[in-house]
C-alpha cells in the first residue's frame, strides 16, 4: 500500500500530464527502494489501510479503537490465510508474549516487539527443528546462555537488495530467487510478443528501460549530491508544487548526500562536499604524522620491506574497492609505533601502526586495512554530524547512544571489508582469527562498547565471509568487481533512475533524508538495548564470580592449617579464607558478604563418629560446625546457625581444599 501512497504523490507533483507519467516507468523501482527505506514513516498509514483492505478476525481487547491488550487475531485473506496470533497486541501490533503460527506450519512462541521477534522466543520449523534464544528485529541473535563462547551467535546481517535491474544470479542468491520467480511468471510467454497490459510483461519493461539509464556515477566512490535523474528542461516552466518540490530537493541536497554503499541519502554536514572533508582528513592525517616525528617515532620510507608489504595489500584492496577508479584519492603512511591500530580520517586518508604488521598475516592485515578503507568510503568521519544535530535540536545523545552509533559504523565496515577483502584476492575469514587470537573475558561485556566484542566479532564476521567466499580467488582479483559491489550476498546498492527537482524528485529525497535520520535513529536505540541487556548480565556473572572467590588473606605466625573454599551463609554461597592453629583447638575464617570480608571465629568442641564439631561465631550469629577430613586434603562438612533446637538450623556447606 505504501507504493501507492508514493506513486500518487509523484503523480501529483507531475499535474498528471500523460507524457511525464509515461516517463515514470525509469523510475518506479528507484522509488520502491525509497519507500521500503521510509517504511518507519509510512507503515503507520499502511496498517490502517491494512485494516480495510485484507479480510481477518480478531477477538479480544481494544483500547482506543485500536488492537490493545490480550487477542486472537486470525489471518482470511489468500495471501496469509490460515495464520494465527493468539498473544498480546499494543496500538494494533504484536507487542508483548505471543504465538503465531505461519501458514508454511512454521511457529514462534516468545517475545514480539512491535511486530518482530524481538527477546527471548523459539522457532519452530515444520521439519522438526527448532532455534531457541534471543532475538532482535525478527532475526535470531544468540542462545539464551551468555557465555564467553557465543558459540550460538549469528549476526543479525539483514543484506539490503538492490534492483532487480543490477541483480546478477551468478553473485547474490536473492537475485537468482528472483530471477526464478520471474521465469515462473513467465512460463510459456514469448517475450517479443509480450502485452503490456499484463503487471509482469510492464514490470520487464521498467527493468529494461531502467536498465539503458544506469551510468557509472553508480561506481563512483564519492558521495555525491547527485545521481541519474530524469532532468527538468531549462524551458519547462514550474507550476507552484513544482518550484516548491525543486526547493526541497535543493535542501535535501545541502544537507544529505547518496551513500556510497546503500545508494540512499544520508544526512550529512550541512553545504559541505567531498572536497571539504578530503582536506579536513589531510589535515588530521598531517597532524598524525606532525605528532610521530615529534616523538621520535619512525614514518617508513617506500622502500622499506615494512611499507612494501603494506602497498603490495592496499593496491590489490584498491582494485577490489569503490577507490578502484579514484586510486589517486588514496592516501596512507605506516608509522613504526608497537601499536595494534591503524587509524582512518576521512577522504581517503590513514595510517598502519607497525605493531599491527608484526601480529597479522597477511590476510588479517588486508582485513584491517580494508576496514579503513570502508569507513572512508562509507563516509563514516562525515555521518558523525548526525550525534551533532541531535544536540542542535535539544536532543543531547547519551555516551551510551553515541557509543552505540560508533559500533553501528563499526559493523559495516566489517560487512564492506571482508567483500573488499574477498574480491582482491585475500581469505574474508582473517577478519575472524584476527580477533580469535585476541579473546577477552566477560569483562568486555560490562561497559558500552564502540566496537563489537571480539568474540561476537569474530564469529559474526566468520558467519558473513562463510556467505561470500565463492568472490575469493587466492591472489586474484576478482574480475567481476564492478557488478559485486553493487549487489552481493551482504549488501546492494539502491541505485538507478531517479525522479528531477520539481518533477517529485525534491520530495523523494526529502523523505529519504527523514527515513534515514528514523531508521538511524532506531537502529542505534536497538543497538544500545542490546548493549545494556547484555551490560546487566555481564556484570551480574562478575558479580557473581567476585563473590565465589576467596578473599586474600594475609596469616600471621600460628594458623598452620590454611584452606581455601566457599561457605554457605546468608542465603548464597561465598568464596572463604580459613585456618586452624596445629592441634585444631581454634580457627578463623573469612568470606566474602555485600562486598564486604566478613570475619569468623571457631573453637573446638569434641569429636564423634561424624568427625570434628565446632562452635563458630561471626558478627550476624552463631551455632555449630561439623568438618571431616578426607584424603584429598579437603575439610568439608556443615554449618549450623542457632535457631532453639539441639543442632540449629543447616546453613549448607563449609568446605576447603588445604593451601
Amino acid at each position: 500500500m505504501k507504493y501507492f501512497i508514493g506513486l500518487f504523490i509523484i503523480i501529483f507533483l507531475n499535474g498528471c500530464n500523460p507524457e511525464r507519467v509515461e516517463k515514470l516507468g525509469q523510475s518506479l523501482e528507484t522509488t520502491a527502494n525509497v519507500l521500503d527505506a521510509l517504511a518507519p514513516v509510512l507503515n503507520p498509514i499502511d496498517r490502517y489501510l491494512h485494516q480495510k483492505v485484507y479480510d481477518y478476525e480478531y477477538k479480544g481487547e481494544y483500547k482506543d479503537n485500536k488492537r490493545h491488550g490480550y487477542g486472537t487475531y486470525i489471518w482470511k485473506d489468500e495471501k496469509s490465510k490460515g495464520q494465527k496470533y493468539v498473544g498480546y497486541w499494543k496500538n494494533n501490533r504484536m507487542h508483548g508474549k505471543g504465538n503465531i503460527t505461519l501458514s508454511n506450519g512454521d511457529r514462534y512462541s516468545g517475545d514480539f516487539k512491535y511486530d518482530k521477534y524481538d527477546g527471548e522466543g523459539t522457532y519452530f520449523y515444520n521439519n522438526g527443528r527448532k532455534q531457541e534464544g534471543v532475538w532482535k528485529d525478527g532475526f535470531f541473535q544468540y542462545a539464551k546462555k551468555l557465555d564467553n563462547n557465543r558459540e550460538n551467535y549469528v549476526p543479525s546481517y539483514k543484506p539490503e537488495y538492490a534492483n532487480k535491474s543490477d541483480c546478477d544470479p551468478t553473485i547474490s542468491s536473492w537475485c537468482k530467487e528472483q530471477q526464478n520467480k520471474n521465469a515462473s511468471k513467465a512460463e510459456n510467454a514469448n517475450k517479443s510478443d509480450c502485452d503490456t497490459t499484463t503487471s509482469w510483461c510492464y514490470e520487464q519493461q521498467n527493468i529494461n528501460t531502467s536498465n539503458l539509464n544506469v551510468s557509472n556515477n553508480n561506481s563512483n566512490h564519492s558521495h555525491t549530491h547527485s545521481s541519474n535523474v530524469d532532468k527538468v528542461s531549462e524551458k519547462e516552466e514550474l507550476g507552484f508544487w513544482g518550484k516548491t518540490d525543486k526547493f526541497l530537493g535543493q535542501i535535501a541536497d545541502g544537507i544529505s548526500k547518496e551513500d556510497t554503499i546503500t545508494g540512499l541519502r544520508t544526512l550529512d554536514k550541512p553545504f559541505h562536499n567531498e572536497e571539504d572533508y578530503r582536506k579536513q582528513g589531510e589535515k588530521t592525517f598531517n597532524l598524525i604524522l606532525n605528532k610521530a616525528r615529534k616523538q621520535n617515532a619512525r614514518i617508513l620510507s617506500e622502500t622499506d620491506p615494512q611499507f612494501i608489504r603494506v602497498k603490495n595489500i592496499v593496491d590489490r584492496l584498491v582494485d577490489a574497492s569503490h577507490y578502484r577508479k579514484h586510486k589517486d584519492k588514496v592516501k596512507y603512511a605506516v608509522i613504526d609505533v608497537n601499536e595494534f591500530q591503524a587509524l582512518a580520517f576521512g577522504g581517503g586518508y590513514f595510517v598502519v601502526f607497525t605493531g599491527l604488521i608484526n601480529q597479522t598475516n597477511d590476510d588479517e592485515l588486508a582485513y584491517v586495512i580494508a576496514h579503513e578503507l570502508a569507513h572512508n568510503t562509507a563516509g563514516h568521519i562525515e555521518e558523525k554530524y548526525f550525534l551533532t544535530l541531535k544536540d542542535v535540536f535539544g536532543d543531547k545523545p547519551s555516551s551510551g547512544y553515541a557509543t552505540s552509533f560508533t559500533n553501528i559504523m563499526e559493523q559495516e565496515a566489517d560487512r564492506v571489508a571482508i567483500i573488499y577483502t574477498a574480491l582482491a584476492g585475500f581469505n574474508p575469514n582473517g577478519g575472524a582469527t584476527i580477533w580469535e587470537k585476541r579473546p577477552q573475558g566477560i569483562e568486555q561485556y560490562a561497559f558500552y562498547r564502540s566496537h563489537p566484542a571480539n568474540d561476537q566479532r569474530a564469529q559474526a564476521v566468520r558467519y558473513a565471509s562463510s556467505k561470500i567466499m565463492k568472490y575469493y580467488k587466492r591472489g586474484v582479483v576478482n574480475p567481476n568487481v564492478e557488478k559485486i559491489l553493487q549487489c552481493n550476498e551482504l549488501f546492494c546498492k539502491k541505485g538507478g533512475t531517479r525522479l528531477a527537482d520539481g518533477k517529485g524528485g525534491g520530495v523523494l529525497k526529502t523523505l529519504e533524508v527523514i527515513a534515514d535520520a528514523v531508521v538511524k535513529n532506531q537502529a542505534i536505540k536497538n543497538e544500545k538495548k542490546l548493549q545494556e541487556k547484555e551490560i546487566a548480565q555481564s556484570r551480574n556473572i562478575i558479580a557473581n564470580n567476585r563473590l565465589l572467590t576467596p578473599p586474600n588473606i594475609n596469616w600471621l605466625g600460628g594458623w598452620n592449617l590454611r584452606y581455601q573454599g566457599t561457605i554457605n551463609r546468608h542465603n548464597q554461597k561465598s568464596g572463604m579464607n580459613f585456618a586452624f592453629t596445629q592441634n585444631l583447638s581454634q580457627g578463623q575464617f573469612y568470606y566474602n558478604f555485600n562486598n564486604v570480608i566478613e570475619q569468623g571465629n571457631i573453637v573446638f568442641t569434641g569429636t564423634n563418629q561424624a568427625g570434628y564439631w565446632f562452635r563458630w561465631n561471626d558478627r550476624y550469629g552463631q551455632g555449630n560446625l561439623q568438618l571431616r577430613e578426607y584424603t584429598d586434603g579437603s575439610l568439608r562438612g556443615v554449618i549450623y546457625i542457632d535457631d532453639g533446637t539441639m543442632l540449629g538450623r543447616k546453613l549448607g556447606e563449609f568446605q576447603g581444599f588445604r593451601k
